[in-house]
């Protein structure tokens, strides 16, 4: 038979032109495999390098660095005149470099990583600026989006600035945070304390302008700021400080006076004492004294304190203060010796208001102890810790209301329980009010008692 044979030739024909289509088709998948997979090895290695980068810190890709210090050098020089006298004129590529590094500190900060490497890095910046770009730096920072990172970069502009000129630190400050009283004093807190170290007359002309017009019934701040400087005045010029003293009133002298008798120069101290006693001013005496001791006691040094009133030989009446002063700077460190010395020295004239002051300050912060303090108390002077027992009342109303109420109804005197009733009440309008009827219910307060705790707490409520 003939006709196999071509046929089988046209199959073999068709199976090599076969196996060549597949082999081109394997070629091209290949092929394409490999221009995919280089450009997978390229992307993937972009994203190697972002994810290094952002590991070791965020650095601007704009031209910043020593390119623009370079070109803000330059111009510097094109400005110095014929007579050689350097005038500085931030150009825009000056200002584009201070921009840069405020653009790097704040990445810095943000990206650096932890333990404090990326604040370092931003420090770092900050310290290599020029005096004279500072403001320029601060008004950048100031214009940034607000972040974390940017008022940690703010924090250590006024830092230098404050170390190189706290005068213009602090009117900056003034002009960008005058508006917000609680942000001004944290953000000039140290360029003040430059400035009280520099030049403290200086500084306290700056007081004068700019933080003696706010409100302090929010916290001491202000009064704190004006102690540094009148201590840092008095060790430069202590009658110049004395003087300016005596234009100041109320909390502001109590302050100032405590800031020139210092802590631990007694030379000052002697001084400072004997420029009040010349002045005639009894009350600044008597505040003198108080200052002095309650400096030794804050210390630890109570035991001097004691002598150095002691020495003093004062009369009762001049010599309570300094007792309770140094009572108090003694309590924080031994509570229970300092309360037991304050009350061998009391007599009926001062012992009750002298309980109720230990009994509020000891429930402040370590109320079992002073309840069992108390207890003893009771036992010891009977009605005279009845005043001590409404402070207590009131000073726990908040953790243990109950407990709270309880005490009031221990106190046997009908106008000192009706006192603590009503601040017991106040403490309470603070907190969720459903359960206070069920308290008082329960208690062993009188009906009249009870209404007076509900009252005083709709009051504050409403």
């Amino acid at each position: 038979m003939i006709w196999p044979m071509p046929l089988l030739k046209r199959s073999q024909n068709a199976n090599q032109k076969e196996l060549n289509n597949m082999s081109l088709i394997i070629r091209r998948i290949v092929t394409g495999a490999y221009r995919v997979s280089r450009w997978a090895l390229l992307a993937a290695a972009i994203v190697i390098v972002l994810l290094v980068t952002f590991a070791l810190g965020w650095k601007s890709w704009s031209p910043s660095g020593k390119v623009l210090q370079a070109s803000a050098r330059r111009t510097v020089e094109m400005t110095t005149n014929p007579e050689g006298a350097s005038k500085l004129k931030l150009t825009r590529a000056y200002k584009n470099m201070i921009g840069a590094t405020i653009d790097d500190a704040i990445g810095a900060i943000r990206f650096g990583g932890g333990m404090g490497v990326g604040e370092a890095k931003a420090f770092k910046l900050v310290e290599d600026l020029e005096p004279s770009q500072l403001p320029t730096a601060f008004a950048k920072a100031m214009a940034s989006p607000r972040t974390s990172s940017r008022d940690r970069l703010i924090d250590f502009i006024l830092d230098r600035w404050a170390r190189l000129d706290p005068a213009k630190a602090v009117a900056a400050c003034a002009e960008a945070f005058g508006n917000d009283r609680q942000v001004f004093l944290d953000r000039t807190r140290m360029p003040m304390n430059h400035f009280a170290e520099a030049a403290p007359a200086s500084a306290y002309a700056a007081w004068q302008k700019h933080y003696s017009p706010l409100n302090k019934d929010y916290d001491n701040s202000t009064e704190f700021q004006l102690s540094g400087i009148f201590s840092s005045w008095a060790r430069q010029d202590l009658e110049a400080a004395f003087t300016a003293y005596h234009h100041l009133n109320g909390d502001d002298a109590d302050y100032a006076l405590r800031g020139l008798i210092g802590y631990g120069d007694e030379q000052r101290r002697d001084q400072v004492l004997a420029l009040v006693e010349a002045s005639g001013d009894t009350s600044a005496l008597a505040e003198a004294r108080k200052a002095i001791v309650d400096s030794m006691a804050r210390s630890g040094a109570y035991v001097k304190a004691i002598e150095w009133m002691e020495a003093q030989n004062l009369d009762a009446g001049l010599r309570a203060p300094l007792e309770e002063e140094i009572a108090e700077g003694w309590f924080s460190q031994s509570p229970k010796e300092a309360a037991a010395w304050l009350l061998e020295r009391s007599d009926d004239s001062n012992r009750a208001d002298r309980l109720a002051e230990i009994a509020r300050d000891w429930a402040d912060w370590e109320a079992n102890a002073a309840g069992e303090w108390l207890g003893k108390m009771i036992e010891d002077y009977g009605a005279q810790a009845d005043k001590a027992i409404g402070r207590f009342a009131q000073t726990v109303a908040n953790q243990d209301p109950s407990a709270a109420i309880e005490w009031v109804a221990a106190i046997t005197d009908d106008t000192e329980r009706q006192k603590a009733a009503e601040r017991v009440g106040q403490q309470f309008s603070m907190r969720m009010m459903e359960g206070v009827e069920a308290i008082l219910s329960d208690s062993s307060l009188n009906e009249s008692d009870r209404a007076t705790v509900l009252d005083a707490s709709r009051v504050r409520r409403f």
